[in-house]
Protein backbone atom coordinates (compact mmCIF):
# COMPACT_ATOMS: atom_id res chain seq x y z
CA UNK A 1 0.00 0.00 0.00
CA UNK A 2 2.76 2.46 0.94
CA UNK A 3 4.48 1.89 -2.43
CA UNK A 4 1.24 2.59 -4.32
CA UNK A 5 0.64 5.75 -2.28
CA UNK A 6 4.22 6.92 -2.87
CA UNK A 7 3.83 6.38 -6.61
CA UNK A 8 0.58 8.35 -6.65
CA UNK A 9 2.18 11.19 -4.70
CA UNK A 10 5.15 11.22 -7.05
CA UNK A 11 2.88 11.33 -10.10
CA UNK A 12 0.90 14.16 -8.54
CA UNK A 13 4.05 16.16 -7.87
CA UNK A 14 5.20 15.77 -11.45
CA UNK A 15 1.78 16.53 -13.03
CA UNK A 16 1.80 19.36 -15.55
CA UNK A 17 0.22 22.63 -14.48
CA UNK A 18 -1.28 22.76 -17.94
CA UNK A 19 -3.42 19.70 -17.17
CA UNK A 20 -5.37 20.53 -13.98
CA UNK A 21 -7.95 17.78 -14.66
CA UNK A 22 -5.24 15.12 -14.51
CA UNK A 23 -3.79 16.66 -11.36
CA UNK A 24 -7.23 16.65 -9.73
CA UNK A 25 -7.81 13.03 -10.72
CA UNK A 26 -4.49 11.98 -9.24
CA UNK A 27 -5.25 13.89 -6.04
CA UNK A 28 -8.56 12.03 -5.78
CA UNK A 29 -6.83 8.69 -6.35
CA UNK A 30 -4.21 9.50 -3.71
CA UNK A 31 -6.86 10.48 -1.14
CA UNK A 32 -8.87 7.30 -1.80
CA UNK A 33 -5.75 5.10 -1.67
CA UNK A 34 -4.78 6.58 1.71
CA UNK A 35 -8.28 6.01 3.13
CA UNK A 36 -8.95 9.74 3.57
CA UNK A 37 -11.74 10.17 0.97
CA UNK A 38 -15.33 9.71 2.16
CA UNK A 39 -18.52 9.11 0.19
CA UNK A 40 -21.67 10.71 1.64
CA UNK A 41 -24.83 9.08 0.28
CA UNK A 42 -28.58 9.81 0.54
CA UNK A 43 -27.82 13.53 0.50
CA UNK A 44 -30.68 16.03 0.11
CA UNK A 45 -30.42 17.78 -3.25
CA UNK A 46 -30.63 21.21 -1.58
CA UNK A 47 -27.48 20.62 0.51
CA UNK A 48 -24.76 23.21 -0.02
CA UNK A 49 -21.01 22.81 0.48
CA UNK A 50 -21.18 25.16 3.47
CA UNK A 51 -23.78 22.90 5.10
CA UNK A 52 -21.62 19.87 4.30
CA UNK A 53 -18.59 21.52 5.94
CA UNK A 54 -20.71 22.42 8.96
CA UNK A 55 -21.76 18.74 9.21
CA UNK A 56 -18.07 17.81 9.39
CA UNK A 57 -17.24 20.52 11.94
CA UNK A 58 -14.66 19.16 14.37
CA UNK A 59 -12.89 17.16 11.68
CA UNK A 60 -9.87 18.30 9.69
CA UNK A 61 -11.50 18.74 6.27
CA UNK A 62 -9.20 19.13 3.28
CA UNK A 63 -11.84 19.54 0.55
CA UNK A 64 -15.51 18.93 -0.26
CA UNK A 65 -17.33 18.39 -3.53
CA UNK A 66 -21.00 17.90 -4.47
CA UNK A 67 -21.17 16.47 -8.03
CA UNK A 68 -23.89 17.60 -10.42
CA UNK A 69 -25.37 16.05 -13.54
CA UNK A 70 -23.57 17.93 -16.35
CA UNK A 71 -26.67 17.82 -18.57
CA UNK A 72 -29.02 19.41 -16.02
CA UNK A 73 -26.56 21.07 -13.63
CA UNK A 74 -28.53 19.59 -10.73
CA UNK A 75 -27.03 17.74 -7.73
CA UNK A 76 -27.16 13.94 -7.94
CA UNK A 77 -27.70 13.13 -4.27
CA UNK A 78 -24.21 12.36 -2.96
CA UNK A 79 -20.96 14.12 -2.13
CA UNK A 80 -17.29 13.55 -1.34
CA UNK A 81 -15.23 14.83 1.56
CA UNK A 82 -11.43 14.53 1.78
CA UNK A 83 -10.01 14.60 5.31
CA UNK A 84 -6.39 15.20 6.32
CA UNK A 85 -5.82 11.67 7.67
CA UNK A 86 -7.22 8.14 7.56
CA UNK A 87 -7.78 8.28 11.35
CA UNK A 88 -10.02 11.31 10.91
CA UNK A 89 -11.94 9.46 8.18
CA UNK A 90 -12.47 6.43 10.44
CA UNK A 91 -13.78 8.61 13.26
CA UNK A 92 -16.12 10.47 10.90
CA UNK A 93 -17.59 7.19 9.62
CA UNK A 94 -18.22 5.95 13.16
CA UNK A 95 -19.72 9.20 14.45
CA UNK A 96 -21.56 10.73 11.48
CA UNK A 97 -23.05 7.86 9.47
CA UNK A 98 -26.81 7.84 10.06
CA UNK A 99 -26.91 11.48 11.21
CA UNK A 100 -29.22 14.05 9.56
CA UNK A 101 -28.43 16.71 6.97
CA UNK A 102 -31.56 18.70 6.04
CA UNK A 103 -33.78 16.01 7.62
CA UNK A 104 -32.14 13.19 5.60
CA UNK A 105 -30.15 10.41 7.28
CA UNK A 106 -26.92 10.21 5.32
CA UNK A 107 -24.49 7.33 4.97
CA UNK A 108 -20.79 8.04 5.43
CA UNK A 109 -18.31 5.49 4.11
CA UNK A 110 -14.93 5.21 2.46
CA UNK A 111 -14.98 6.09 -1.23
CA UNK A 112 -13.70 3.45 -3.63
CA UNK A 113 -10.49 4.04 -5.52
CA UNK A 114 -11.20 4.94 -9.18
CA UNK A 115 -9.29 1.92 -10.48
CA UNK A 116 -11.25 -0.46 -8.22
CA UNK A 117 -14.57 0.91 -9.43
CA UNK A 118 -13.55 0.69 -13.10
CA UNK A 119 -12.42 -2.91 -12.60
CA UNK A 120 -15.74 -3.84 -10.94
CA UNK A 121 -17.73 -2.21 -13.72
CA UNK A 122 -15.73 -4.10 -16.36
CA UNK A 123 -16.13 -7.44 -14.57
CA UNK A 124 -19.88 -6.95 -14.14
CA UNK A 125 -20.26 -6.04 -17.81
CA UNK A 126 -18.32 -9.14 -18.90
CA UNK A 127 -20.46 -11.35 -16.66
CA UNK A 128 -23.73 -10.00 -18.08
CA UNK A 129 -22.54 -10.43 -21.66
CA UNK A 130 -21.48 -14.01 -20.84
CA UNK A 131 -24.84 -14.99 -19.36
CA UNK A 132 -26.81 -13.43 -22.22
CA UNK A 133 -28.74 -11.10 -19.89
CA UNK A 134 -29.56 -7.51 -20.59
CA UNK A 135 -32.38 -7.69 -23.16
CA UNK A 136 -34.39 -4.51 -23.50
CA UNK A 137 -34.93 -2.43 -20.38
CA UNK A 138 -33.42 -5.00 -17.95
CA UNK A 139 -30.07 -5.02 -19.67
CA UNK A 140 -30.05 -1.29 -19.89
CA UNK A 141 -30.76 -0.85 -16.20
CA UNK A 142 -28.22 -3.47 -15.10
CA UNK A 143 -25.53 -2.09 -17.36
CA UNK A 144 -26.21 1.35 -15.91
CA UNK A 145 -25.86 0.03 -12.37
CA UNK A 146 -22.66 -1.82 -13.21
CA UNK A 147 -21.23 1.27 -14.81
CA UNK A 148 -22.26 3.51 -11.91
CA UNK A 149 -20.74 1.34 -9.15
CA UNK A 150 -21.03 3.23 -5.89
CA UNK A 151 -23.32 5.91 -7.32
CA UNK A 152 -20.39 7.76 -8.74
CA UNK A 153 -17.94 7.30 -5.84
CA UNK A 154 -14.95 7.63 -8.14
CA UNK A 155 -13.36 10.86 -9.15
CA UNK A 156 -14.18 10.19 -12.80
CA UNK A 157 -17.89 10.21 -12.03
CA UNK A 158 -17.63 13.81 -10.84
CA UNK A 159 -16.57 15.05 -14.27
CA UNK A 160 -17.88 12.51 -16.79
CA UNK A 161 -21.36 13.06 -18.29
CA UNK A 162 -24.10 10.58 -17.39
CA UNK A 163 -24.59 8.88 -20.76
CA UNK A 164 -27.38 6.52 -21.76
CA UNK A 165 -26.40 2.86 -22.22
CA UNK A 166 -27.77 0.73 -25.05
CA UNK A 167 -27.26 -2.94 -25.83
CA UNK A 168 -27.22 -3.28 -29.62
CA UNK A 169 -25.75 -6.79 -29.48
CA UNK A 170 -28.87 -8.21 -27.83
CA UNK A 171 -31.47 -6.81 -30.22
CA UNK A 172 -34.06 -9.38 -31.25
CA UNK A 173 -33.87 -10.65 -34.82
CA UNK A 174 -37.67 -10.44 -35.16
CA UNK A 175 -38.54 -7.82 -37.84
CA UNK A 176 -41.53 -6.53 -35.84
CA UNK A 177 -39.38 -6.02 -32.77
CA UNK A 178 -36.69 -4.31 -34.84
CA UNK A 179 -39.31 -2.00 -36.34
CA UNK A 180 -40.53 -1.01 -32.87
CA UNK A 181 -36.97 -0.41 -31.71
CA UNK A 182 -36.26 1.73 -34.78
CA UNK A 183 -39.41 3.75 -34.18
CA UNK A 184 -38.38 4.41 -30.56
CA UNK A 185 -34.87 5.42 -31.54
CA UNK A 186 -36.22 7.68 -34.30
CA UNK A 187 -38.48 9.57 -31.88
CA UNK A 188 -36.80 9.74 -28.44
CA UNK A 189 -38.84 11.21 -25.64
CA UNK A 190 -37.80 14.77 -24.89
CA UNK A 191 -36.48 15.15 -21.33
CA UNK A 192 -38.53 17.20 -18.93
CA UNK A 193 -37.26 20.74 -18.58
CA UNK A 194 -35.91 21.57 -15.15
CA UNK A 195 -35.17 25.04 -13.92
CA UNK A 196 -36.40 28.23 -15.55
CA UNK A 197 -37.87 28.14 -19.08
CA UNK A 198 -35.39 29.31 -21.70
CA UNK A 199 -37.86 31.90 -23.01
CA UNK A 200 -39.02 32.89 -19.52
CA UNK A 201 -39.75 36.45 -18.46
CA UNK A 202 -38.66 37.93 -15.09
CA UNK A 203 -41.74 38.52 -12.97
CA UNK A 204 -42.52 42.01 -11.73
CA UNK A 205 -44.43 40.93 -8.62
CA UNK A 206 -43.52 37.35 -7.69
CA UNK A 207 -40.56 36.05 -5.72
CA UNK A 208 -39.32 32.49 -5.43
CA UNK A 209 -38.37 31.36 -1.91
CA UNK A 210 -36.00 28.38 -1.54
CA UNK A 211 -34.72 26.24 1.37
CA UNK A 212 -38.03 26.41 3.21
CA UNK A 213 -38.96 23.91 5.95
CA UNK A 214 -40.80 21.00 4.34
CA UNK A 215 -43.81 21.32 6.63
CA UNK A 216 -44.26 25.08 6.14
CA UNK A 217 -47.82 25.98 5.12
CA UNK A 218 -48.91 28.51 2.52
CA UNK A 219 -50.52 30.60 5.24
CA UNK A 220 -47.26 30.73 7.16
CA UNK A 221 -45.30 31.59 4.02
CA UNK A 222 -47.68 34.48 3.35
CA UNK A 223 -47.24 35.67 6.94
CA UNK A 224 -43.46 35.73 6.53
CA UNK A 225 -43.88 38.32 3.77
CA UNK A 226 -46.63 40.29 5.52
CA UNK A 227 -44.52 43.47 5.44
CA UNK A 228 -44.50 43.42 1.62
CA UNK A 229 -48.26 43.32 0.92
CA UNK A 230 -48.54 39.67 -0.19
CA UNK A 231 -51.40 38.83 -2.54
CA UNK A 232 -50.97 35.05 -2.53
CA UNK A 233 -48.49 32.31 -1.60
CA UNK A 234 -47.99 28.87 -3.10
CA UNK A 235 -45.87 25.96 -1.84
CA UNK A 236 -44.47 23.42 -4.33
CA UNK A 237 -45.73 20.07 -3.05
CA UNK A 238 -43.93 16.76 -3.16
CA UNK A 239 -45.22 14.47 -5.93
CA UNK A 240 -46.87 11.45 -4.31
CA UNK A 241 -49.30 8.75 -5.55
CA UNK A 242 -52.98 9.63 -5.58
CA UNK A 243 -53.83 7.00 -2.98
CA UNK A 244 -51.37 8.63 -0.58
CA UNK A 245 -53.06 11.99 -1.10
CA UNK A 246 -56.38 10.42 -0.10
CA UNK A 247 -54.82 8.77 2.95
CA UNK A 248 -53.33 12.05 4.13
CA UNK A 249 -56.69 13.77 3.65
CA UNK A 250 -58.47 11.02 5.58
CA UNK A 251 -56.01 11.38 8.46
CA UNK A 252 -56.19 15.16 8.35
CA UNK A 253 -52.45 15.43 7.69
CA UNK A 254 -50.91 18.10 5.51
CA UNK A 255 -48.94 17.18 2.41
CA UNK A 256 -45.27 18.12 2.72
CA UNK A 257 -43.63 20.63 0.42
CA UNK A 258 -40.50 20.32 -1.70
CA UNK A 259 -38.64 23.08 0.12
CA UNK A 260 -39.55 26.03 -2.08
CA UNK A 261 -42.52 28.18 -3.02
CA UNK A 262 -43.70 31.45 -4.55
CA UNK A 263 -45.15 34.64 -3.13
CA UNK A 264 -47.00 37.22 -5.25
CA UNK A 265 -46.62 40.74 -3.89
CA UNK A 266 -48.59 43.93 -4.50
CA UNK A 267 -46.04 45.70 -6.70
CA UNK A 268 -42.60 45.58 -8.25
CA UNK A 269 -41.36 47.94 -5.55
CA UNK A 270 -42.46 45.52 -2.84
CA UNK A 271 -40.94 42.63 -4.79
CA UNK A 272 -37.51 44.29 -4.97
CA UNK A 273 -37.71 45.25 -1.32
CA UNK A 274 -38.55 41.66 -0.32
CA UNK A 275 -35.63 40.27 -2.34
CA UNK A 276 -33.27 42.77 -0.72
CA UNK A 277 -34.44 42.34 2.86
CA UNK A 278 -35.63 38.71 3.09
CA UNK A 279 -32.83 36.93 1.22
CA UNK A 280 -30.60 34.94 3.64
CA UNK A 281 -33.06 35.36 6.52
CA UNK A 282 -33.18 32.42 8.95
CA UNK A 283 -36.56 30.67 9.14
CA UNK A 284 -36.87 27.77 11.62
CA UNK A 285 -33.14 27.15 11.48
CA UNK A 286 -32.90 27.43 7.68
CA UNK A 287 -31.34 30.27 5.70
CA UNK A 288 -33.86 30.97 2.95
CA UNK A 289 -33.03 32.26 -0.53
CA UNK A 290 -35.35 34.86 -2.08
CA UNK A 291 -35.09 35.71 -5.78
CA UNK A 292 -37.18 37.21 -8.56
CA UNK A 293 -39.38 34.48 -10.10
CA UNK A 294 -39.25 33.68 -13.81
CA UNK A 295 -42.62 33.44 -15.59
CA UNK A 296 -43.28 30.98 -18.40
CA UNK A 297 -44.76 32.59 -21.54
CA UNK A 298 -48.52 32.85 -21.12
CA UNK A 299 -48.25 32.72 -17.31
CA UNK A 300 -47.17 36.27 -16.69
CA UNK A 301 -47.99 38.32 -13.62
CA UNK A 302 -51.60 39.04 -12.81
CA UNK A 303 -53.11 35.63 -13.55
CA UNK A 304 -54.24 33.17 -10.90
CA UNK A 305 -53.36 30.37 -13.33
CA UNK A 306 -49.73 31.41 -13.15
CA UNK A 307 -49.65 31.07 -9.38
CA UNK A 308 -51.38 27.70 -9.55
CA UNK A 309 -48.93 26.48 -12.18
CA UNK A 310 -45.96 27.38 -10.03
CA UNK A 311 -46.77 24.89 -7.31
CA UNK A 312 -48.50 22.17 -9.29
CA UNK A 313 -45.70 21.65 -11.82
CA UNK A 314 -43.05 21.34 -9.10
CA UNK A 315 -40.57 23.51 -10.96
CA UNK A 316 -40.52 21.55 -14.25
CA UNK A 317 -42.61 23.38 -16.84
CA UNK A 318 -44.37 26.11 -14.86
CA UNK A 319 -43.14 29.31 -13.33
CA UNK A 320 -39.90 28.91 -11.43
CA UNK A 321 -36.69 30.75 -10.66
CA UNK A 322 -33.19 30.69 -12.02
CA UNK A 323 -32.08 28.59 -9.08
CA UNK A 324 -35.11 26.46 -8.26
CA UNK A 325 -33.81 23.73 -5.92
CA UNK A 326 -34.49 20.03 -6.11
CA UNK A 327 -35.87 19.16 -2.71
CA UNK A 328 -35.46 15.74 -1.12
CA UNK A 329 -37.87 13.19 -2.46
Amino acid sequence: MSTAVDNLAENLASASIENPAQAQQEAISASAAEGRRLYIGNLAYATTEDQLKEFFAGYDVESTSIPVNPRTNRPVGYAFVDLKSADEATKAIQNLSGQDILERKVSVQLARKPEDNEKKAAETGDKERGTGRGRGGRGRGRAGRARGGQRGSTGAAEAAPLADVTNEANKSATPATDAKADAKSAAPRAPKQRGPPEDGIPSTTKVMVANLPYDLTEEKLKELFAAYEPVSAKIALRPIPRFMVKKLQARGEARKGRGFGFVTLASEEQQQKAVSEMNAKEIEGREIAVKVAIDSPGKEDGTEEAAEGEASTNGTNGTTTEAAPAAAA
